[in-house]
Protein backbone atom coordinates (compact mmCIF):
# COMPACT_ATOMS: atom_id res chain seq x y z
CA UNK A 1 0.00 0.00 0.00
CA UNK A 2 2.94 2.30 0.67
CA UNK A 3 4.24 1.75 -2.87
CA UNK A 4 0.80 2.68 -4.23
CA UNK A 5 0.85 5.89 -2.23
CA UNK A 6 4.37 6.75 -3.37
CA UNK A 7 3.59 6.05 -7.05
CA UNK A 8 0.08 7.53 -6.93
CA UNK A 9 -1.08 8.83 -10.30
CA UNK A 10 -4.81 9.06 -9.70
CA UNK A 11 -7.70 6.80 -8.72
CA UNK A 12 -6.64 4.18 -11.26
CA UNK A 13 -3.63 3.49 -9.02
CA UNK A 14 -5.99 1.71 -6.65
CA UNK A 15 -6.45 -1.22 -9.07
CA UNK A 16 -2.89 -2.66 -8.89
CA UNK A 17 -2.84 -2.18 -5.13
CA UNK A 18 -6.19 -3.93 -4.73
CA UNK A 19 -5.06 -6.79 -6.98
CA UNK A 20 -1.90 -7.28 -4.95
CA UNK A 21 -3.82 -7.33 -1.67
CA UNK A 22 -6.47 -9.72 -3.01
CA UNK A 23 -3.81 -12.05 -4.46
CA UNK A 24 -1.88 -12.14 -1.20
CA UNK A 25 -4.94 -12.91 0.91
CA UNK A 26 -6.20 -15.49 -1.59
CA UNK A 27 -2.87 -17.31 -1.77
CA UNK A 28 -2.78 -17.58 2.02
CA UNK A 29 -5.93 -19.71 1.82
CA UNK A 30 -3.82 -22.60 0.43
CA UNK A 31 -6.98 -23.87 -1.26
CA UNK A 32 -6.48 -24.54 -4.97
CA UNK A 33 -10.12 -23.98 -5.81
CA UNK A 34 -10.27 -20.62 -4.00
CA UNK A 35 -7.03 -19.41 -5.54
CA UNK A 36 -8.14 -20.34 -9.06
CA UNK A 37 -11.66 -18.95 -8.69
CA UNK A 38 -10.38 -15.59 -7.46
CA UNK A 39 -7.79 -15.59 -10.25
CA UNK A 40 -10.44 -16.29 -12.88
CA UNK A 41 -13.30 -14.14 -11.60
CA UNK A 42 -11.62 -11.25 -9.76
CA UNK A 43 -7.90 -10.76 -10.33
CA UNK A 44 -7.57 -11.34 -14.07
CA UNK A 45 -10.60 -9.21 -14.97
CA UNK A 46 -9.29 -6.36 -12.78
CA UNK A 47 -5.83 -6.62 -14.35
CA UNK A 48 -7.33 -6.75 -17.86
CA UNK A 49 -9.33 -3.60 -17.10
CA UNK A 50 -6.19 -1.87 -15.85
CA UNK A 51 -4.12 -3.09 -18.80
CA UNK A 52 -6.70 -1.81 -21.27
CA UNK A 53 -6.79 1.62 -19.63
CA UNK A 54 -2.97 1.96 -19.57
CA UNK A 55 -2.58 0.33 -23.03
CA UNK A 56 -0.49 -2.59 -21.77
CA UNK A 57 -1.17 -5.13 -24.50
CA UNK A 58 1.37 -7.69 -23.21
CA UNK A 59 -0.41 -7.47 -19.84
CA UNK A 60 -3.73 -8.27 -21.49
CA UNK A 61 -2.21 -11.29 -23.25
CA UNK A 62 -0.62 -12.46 -20.00
CA UNK A 63 -3.93 -12.30 -18.13
CA UNK A 64 -5.76 -14.12 -20.92
CA UNK A 65 -3.14 -16.88 -20.73
CA UNK A 66 -3.54 -17.02 -16.93
CA UNK A 67 -7.33 -17.28 -17.30
CA UNK A 68 -6.89 -20.02 -19.89
CA UNK A 69 -4.60 -21.88 -17.52
CA UNK A 70 -7.24 -21.77 -14.78
CA UNK A 71 -9.91 -23.01 -17.18
CA UNK A 72 -7.65 -25.88 -18.28
CA UNK A 73 -7.00 -26.84 -14.64
CA UNK A 74 -10.75 -26.88 -13.96
CA UNK A 75 -11.34 -29.03 -17.04
CA UNK A 76 -8.48 -31.37 -16.20
CA UNK A 77 -8.96 -31.83 -12.46
CA UNK A 78 -12.49 -30.63 -11.82
CA UNK A 79 -13.50 -27.83 -9.50
CA UNK A 80 -14.26 -29.98 -6.44
CA UNK A 81 -10.98 -31.92 -6.62
CA UNK A 82 -8.96 -28.71 -6.30
CA UNK A 83 -10.41 -27.89 -2.89
CA UNK A 84 -9.06 -31.07 -1.30
CA UNK A 85 -5.96 -30.62 0.82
Amino acid sequence: MIISLVTWSGPLSIVPCACSIIATITNWSRNGRTIRMYRLLVLSPLWIFYDIVVHSYPGIVLELIAMGSVIVSFARYGVKELSKA
